[in-house]
């Protein structure tokens, strides 16, 4: 029973991926910029659902179960040690394997979402990393600073974070429409002389947004 909860429908998942990924790759050979993907998603949204809604609703009670072996069962809490330590898992724990379908499912609706950042009129601008300022308490008193990357083109603004030398995009907006700065009392508020406010009066999250951005240079 603890096995079928954990690992149901793990097959099926992975089956519907790999149909998914085998048209989107399909679609990459006939031309390396994708214009559209809604058909294939369209395509496999029956799989989707036949195979992905149960899997997520159950990840709470998945999540629980690890837990509750964990604390219950030492032989349980020593074999998933001995797994996880294998350099072929990369130090990641079962949770985060067991998460990993519901995060492709999710990351489906960015594909569709995705700017077509080649067009005729689009030339990129500047480029490069700033640390965005997390304030970590209520008084402000302590920060923490995140390393993002910034890609500016004449049209179009792209906040992304990079991870095994991809690129994740987390927002874009349009520029300079929908993005302005702010100079900021840097010393007054304790930051490094290069901060500055970044504001997205609309952004692709879908709302107002704005964060301290610290620059490498002035």
């Amino acid at each position: 029973m603890e096995h079928k909860v954990l690992f149901s429908n793990t097959s099926g998942v992975m089956g519907a991926s790999a149909r998914f990924l085998k048209d989107l790759e399909t679609r990459l050979d006939e031309n390396p910029y994708i214009s559209q993907v809604g058909d294939i998603v369209l395509k496999h949204s029956k799989d989707f659902r036949r195979h992905y809604v149960p899997y997520v609703t159950n990840m709470a009670y998945k999540e629980l179960l690890v837990n509750q072996l964990l604390e219950r069962n030492q032989g349980f809490a020593y074999a998933l040690m001995k797994l996880e330590s294998d350099s072929v898992c990369h130090r990641h724990p079962l949770k985060s394997f067991l998460v990993l379908p519901f995060q492709r499912i999710t990351r489906i609706k960015l594909l569709l979402e995705s700017v077509p950042l080649v067009i005729s009129t689009r030339r990129l601008v500047h480029q490069g990393s700033v640390k965005l300022v997390k304030v970590e308490n209520a008084y402000g008193s302590r920060m923490s600073f995140v390393k993002i990357y910034l890609h500016l083109f004449n049209d179009l603004l792209i906040i992304s974070s990079k991870k095994n030398q991809k690129f994740m995009v987390s927002d874009h907006a349009l520029f300079p429409a929908h993005v302005s700065v702010d100079h900021l009392k840097a010393d007054a508020m304790g930051l490094p002389q290069e901060s500055f406010l970044l504001r997205l009066s609309l952004s692709q999250k879908g709302f107002r947004t704005a964060m301290i951005l610290v620059a490498n240079t002035q």
